[in-house]
């Protein structure tokens, strides 16, 4: 997962990162990292400050963004533009009820990022990897006496049944994979 520079409004919930590294979140605003796992990620979550370049603000200018459809589609584009002096500072984005596995590295890294505009709370970092059913053949089914869910306020169960692709308004078909199509999940 890549959000780059000033990819907003995006919502990251309820998946399993395993063996990759889940992501840097650019300087977005109103960005959710929420309800996690993650597996063995050399780097997890990192929300970053990049510069916000004269030519971005020129463009958010032109968008004009007290107009519809922003004004209505993303209503706090407006607020953030105005009251942020520094704009890209992750402002409004959240970092909550993740649960990182197997890492060396915190679940969650604030590169140059002003703490007071992001809430990140309640996330856990476990070493070990004994917190799933079986790890190995890639049941991710946490352990109902697991360290994780004892020391995570409301962590929600990830459905696994529902990750993957599967057929809806946007998606009729299904891409052909090397062992044929992919099997579609239930709704």
């Amino acid at each position: 997962m890549y959000l780059d520079d000033f990819a907003c409004g995006v919502t990251v919930e309820k998946n399993i990162f395993v063996d990759n590294n889940v992501g840097t979140l650019a300087s977005g605003w109103d960005t959710k990292v929420n309800n996690n796992i993650i597996v063995n990620s050399p780097r997890p979550n990192v929300f970053q400050f990049r510069r916000f370049q004269p030519e971005a603000k020129k463009r958010i200018e032109l968008m004009r963004v007290d107009k519809p459809p922003y004004s209505e589609r993303y209503p706090t584009i407006k607020d953030r533009a105005e009251k942020h002096a520094k704009p890209g500072q992750c402002a409004g984005s959240e970092s909550r009820r993740n649960i990182s596995i197997g890492s060396n590295k915190p679940c969650v890294i604030l590169d140059r990022v002003n703490n007071d505009l992001i809430d990140v709370d309640n996330n856990l970092d476990v070493k070990e990897k004994a917190q799933f059913s079986d790890l190995s053949e890639k049941d991710f089914i946490l352990k109902v006496n697991s360290l994780g869910l004892k020391n995570i306020r409301d962590f929600e169960p990830i459905p696994l049944e529902k990750i993957g692709l599967y057929l809806d308004t946007w998606r009729r078909e299904l891409p052909r994979t090397k062992s044929g199509i992919a099997v579609p999940s239930e709704n």
